[in-house]
C-alpha cells in the first residue's frame, strides 16, 4: 500500500520429503516464476565437515584445530545433519564426555573414550529413533511430560497442557525443564510448540501403541474434571476434550459414559458450525451418532441426525448424507420431524 515501495522479497520454506505438499509447492512456484517472477531455490542439507568443526569451536571457545578430532567423529555419527550434531553434543556433555574444567578454564574431550562410546551411533539417518532413543535416558516424570505434550499435537495451549499435566500429578516445573532442554518452545505466555516436528514423533513414539488411546482418553477426562464447572472453561476447552476423548472412544464401556461423550461431541459440532467449520463439525455429530448407539433415546438421536445434515451436506459427504435422511425417514415419529431429511434429499438429486 505504500507507492514508495517497488519491490517485494518473499522468504518460505519448505521440507521436499513431504511429497504432497512438495507437489504443491512446486506447482505454486512454477506459475509464480510463469509470471515472470524470480525465484530462487536453495536447497538445504547437512553441513560439511568443515561447518561441523567451526560450530564446535564457535561453542567451546576453542581453536578449530584442537576440535578436529572431535568434529570428524561428530560428523561421522550425524551426517552432519544439524539437529543431531547439537543433540551429540548435548549427550557427551551429560554422559561426562565433553565437560568444562575449572582449573584449566576450558572444554575437554577425551578422543578414544568418545570413539569406544555408543553415543550417537544410532543417528544414521533416522530422526526420531535418535531422539526417542535421548528421551528415554530422562526420568519417568519427564517422559511422561513429553508423552502428555505429544498428545496435543504442533502447536499446544498453554492453560490446557498445564491443566492435562496437573491433572496427572506432573508438577510445573518438569514442563519449564523440558522448555530448557529444548524440546518444547515457549511461543508466548499462552502457546508452546515443539522444537520440530520430529521432536514431537519422537516424543509420540515413547507412547506404546497399546497405550495411546487410553491416555488420550485420560487427559480428555482430566481436563473434562477441570473445566466442567464453568461453563465458560469449558466452552474454551471442547475441543480438545473431545478430540482426546473420540481418539480413545472404543475403550468408553458403559451406557453412561458415552452418552457424555456423545452429548460433549454435540457441543463441539455446534461451536464448530458457528464458525463454518463443516469438516469438524460433521466429525463431531458423526462421533456423537457413533456413541447414542441405535438404540440411543429418540429425542437426543433426531436432534443430533437433524444437526449432521447441513454439514454433511457442506462438504459433500454424500454418502454418509444418504445414510442419515435413511435413519430419519425411518425413525422419525412426526411429518415434521422429517421435513429437513426431505429438504436435503431433494438437494443431492
Amino acid at each position: 500500500t505504500d507507492p514508495d515501495i517497488h519491490y517485494c522479497h518473499y522468504l518460505a520454506c519448505y521440507r521436499d520429503d513431504e511429497e504432497e505438499s512438495k507437489v504443491r509447492v512446486d506447482e505454486m512456484l512454477d506459475s509464480v516464476e510463469t509470471n515472470g517472477i524470480d525465484v530462487k531455490r536453495i536447497k538445504l542439507g547437512p553441513i560439511d565437515l568443515a561447518s561441523v568443526n567451526s560450530l564446535i569451536s564457535e561453542t567451546t571457545h576453542l581453536p578449530p584445530s584442537l576440535c578436529q578430532s572431535l568434529a570428524n567423529i561428530a560428523h561421522n555419527r550425524t551426517g552432519g545433519v544439524i539437529l543431531f550434531v547439537i543433540n551429540f553434543l548435548k549427550s557427551l556433555n551429560e554422559e561426562g564426555l565433553l565437560r568444562f574444567n575449572f582449573t584449566s578454564g576450558r572444554w575437554e574431550y577425551d578422543t578414544l573414550c568418545i570413539q569406544t562410546n555408543e553415543v550417537g551411533l544410532v543417528v544414521a539417518n533416522v530422526v526420531t529413533d535418535y531422539l526417542t532413543q535421548q528421551m528415554t535416558r530422562l526420568g519417568s516424570k519427564m517422559q511422561l511430560t513429553l508423552k502428555v505434550s505429544a498428545c496435543f499435537g504442533y502447536t499446544i495451549d498453554a492453560e490446557i497442557l498445564e491443566i492435562a499435566l496437573s491433572g496427572l500429578g506432573v508438577d510445573i516445573e518438569e514442563l519449564n525443564y523440558v522448555v530448557h532442554r529444548g524440546y518444547l518452545q515457549r511461543l508466548s505466555p499462552s502457546r508452546y510448540r515443539w522444537a520440530h516436528d520430529e521432536v514431537h514423533q519422537a516424543a509420540y513414539d515413547l507412547i506404546s501403541l497399546g497405550r495411546r488411546k487410553s491416555l488420550h482418553l485420560l487427559i480428555g477426562s482430566r481436563i473434562l474434571v477441570h473445566t466442567s464447572g464453568s461453563p465458560d472453561d469449558l466452552d474454551g476447552a471442547i475441543f480438545d476434550i473431545v478430540r482426546h476423548m473420540n481418539i480413545g472412544a472404543e475403550l468408553i464401556k458403559s451406557k453412561e459414559r458415552k452418552l457424555e461423550v456423545g452429548n460433549l461431541n454435540v457441543i463441539a459440532g455446534e461451536k464448530a458450525m458457528k464458525s463454518s467449520s463443516f469438516h469438524s463439525a460433521a466429525n463431531y455429530f458423526l462421533s456423537a451418532i457413533s456413541l447414542f448407539g441405535e438404540d440411543g433415546e429418540y429425542t437426543t438421536l433426531m436432534n443430533v441426525y437433524d444437526l449432521s445434515l447441513g454439514p454433511l451436506f457442506a462438504i459433500g459427504d454424500f454418502s454418509s448424507l444418504q445414510i442419515i435422511i435413511d435413519k430419519i425417514l425411518s425413525t422419525a415419529k412426526s411429518f415434521e420431524e422429517k421435513l429437513n431429511a426431505y429438504h436435503y434429499l431433494i438437494r443431492v438429486l
